[in-house]
């Protein structure tokens, strides 16, 4: 009885490995079974960068705020009373040169400023300068005897004592007063002493006596 039992396992065995079909055996039948892809992985996280170390930087701290400095208004005078007057150091007018003529009427603005730049000129010797500029405040004012007298005293520096003459008498055509015909005929006196010319000195000086009395 087992030995029946064992011969009818046998054969069953020797069944189920008859059925068995080549795929199951392909290396034995020559083929090559396709390679298996292994399985697909996780790519790995993106590990954050190192944050480099930055030193801690101290500033300095603000500087205090600069006290406010009140300042006191003016106090406004009262209802009628007035401020001081406050004299003025400047003169209204500029003195005239030494040897020049005294007259208080006002002279064009070109006018003065040429008188007192030909002024300057004779102080520093410098006469050609100075000619240059009482020409043309003549020219400006050809009445006024200040340009004409101007021209007298340039041309005594230059030594052109008979020009000096004839300027010095063309002013006095336009002088009225006696303290400036005095300041005019010593001039001339002056002028023509160095011009060798003694009569004529003698009559400027009685001129000049006229004048005094």
């Amino acid at each position: 009885m087992i030995a029946k039992l064992s011969f009818i396992l046998v054969l069953t065995v020797l069944a189920a490995c008859a059925h068995q079909s080549d795929d199951d055996y392909p290396v034995r039948h020559g083929k090559i079974p396709e390679p298996v892809a292994p399985p697909a992985v996780p790519p790995a996280a993106p590990q954050p960068l190192p944050t480099p170390s930055v030193p801690l930087v101290t500033l300095p701290a603000p500087p205090p705020p600069s006290p406010i400095v009140q300042t006191n208004p003016t106090p406004r005078s009262a209802p009628g009373t007035s401020s001081p007057a406050v004299k003025s150091t400047a003169s209204s007018s500029t003195p005239a040169a030494p040897g020049a003529l005294q007259i208080s009427d006002p002279l064009s603005a070109p006018v003065k400023r040429l008188i007192n730049s030909a002024e300057e000129s004779l102080k520093k010797g410098k006469i050609l300068e100075a000619r240059s500029l009482a020409d043309r405040a003549y020219r400006m004012d050809l009445r006024d005897p200040r340009t004409s007298f101007l021209m007298a005293r340039v041309a005594e520096k230059e030594k052109s004592y008979d020009d000096a003459e004839q300027w010095a008498m063309r002013s006095l055509e336009n002088l009225g007063d006696s303290r400036n015909k005095l300041v005019v005929w010593n001039f001339v006196a002056k002028v023509r002493e160095k011009n060798g010319n003694k009569k004529g000195v003698q009559e400027a000086m009685r001129k000049v006596n006229e004048l005094k009395r």
